[in-house]
Order: C-alpha cells, then sequence, then structure tokens
C-alpha cells in the first residue's frame, strides 16, 4: 500500500499542472491561485535556502566561533538586516542607504573593468602598435592613426554641443 503523503502529493501535483495548462483557454482563477502559490513557493524556497547555506555558514557560524577576529563580519549582516526594513513602511527609509552601497559599489567596480577591458586596451593597441612597426610606411600610417584618434577624441569631448 501506498503512502498517503505519496497520493496526496501525486493530486497536488496533477491539480497543479492542470491548473497551469488552464491558462491555455483563458484567465482563470484555477491559473491565477496555481500561479501565486508557485511564486509564493519559490520566494519561500530560496529565502530558506539563503539563510541555511549562505547567512549561517558564513555569518553566524564565524562570528560565534571566533568573535575577535570575526566581529568586522556583522557589519554586512546589518546592512542585509536594513535590505529587510523595506517590508516595513514606515521604516522603508533605511533600507535606502545598503541599497545605495550596493549599487554605487557595482557601478565602481563595473566602470573600472570596462575602463580596463575596453578604452586601456584600444588605447594601448593605438598607441603602442606604430613603436612595434617594422617599415617606415607602416610607422608613417601608424603615427596618422594615432594624430586621427586623437584629434576624433578633442573633437567630440571638447567641441560645444551640435
Amino acid at each position: 500500500m501506498t503512502d498517503f503523503w505519496t497520493v496526496f502529493g501525486i493530486w497536488i501535483g496533477a491539480f497543479s499542472t492542470l491548473a497551469i495548462w488552464s491558462f491555455l483557454y483563458k484567465d482563470n482563477p484555477f491559473y491565477k491561485f496555481a500561479e501565486q502559490v508557485f511564486v509564493g513557493v519559490s520566494a519561500a524556497y530560496w529565502f530558506v535556502y539563503t539563510i541555511y547555506n549562505n547567512i549561517i555558514p558564513n555569518l553566524f557560524d564565524k562570528v560565534l566561533s571566533d568573535f575577535s577576529s570575526n566581529w568586522l563580519l556583522i557589519i554586512p549582516g546589518l546592512l542585509g538586516l536594513m535590505m529587510l526594513l523595506r517590508l516595513f513602511p514606515k521604516l522603508d527609509w533605511l533600507s535606502k542607504y545598503p541599497l545605495a552601497l550596493m549599487i554605487g559599489t557595482t557601478a565602481g567596480l563595473s566602470l573600472l573593468r570596462f575602463l580596463k577591458s575596453d578604452v586601456i586596451n584600444q588605447i594601448v593597441s593605438t598607441m603602442l602598435n606604430p613603436l612595434n612597426a617594422g617599415t617606415i610606411d607602416m610607422k608613417i600610417g601608424q603615427f596618422i592613426l594615432i594624430i586621427g584618434t586623437i584629434s576624433g577624441i578633442i573633437y567630440f569631448y571638447f567641441s560645444k554641443k551640435h
């Protein structure tokens, strides 16, 4: 004889599948219910997963095991709690500070990565290749390329608005 919870799970899965497929006919309450249950269960799963696989081992276990060397981990923990204050309307203004810190840090790191990967590499390729050119006509061509590049940058960055 099969277990009650196994049979119950099969019926829940069958109902959920039919409720999601019912959207093919038109939007209805069964579909809306299944959609909301799916979103809620997914959010709850990832919330619990994050707590048990990230927050407990990387914050609580480290701080509780050796507080004297890991006390700085309390700061990101408090910033994370401040981000959750968005759920409370009277305290949601406190969530703007860690969010601004996160967005500013991400923007700064992305800008640095962009400058290193795109801008600096293009400048180095433009400026250093003439030094490695073989014949005199190649050196003259590379010198003209440098003058054209600098002229274009000066024109677009330092000219008045058109």
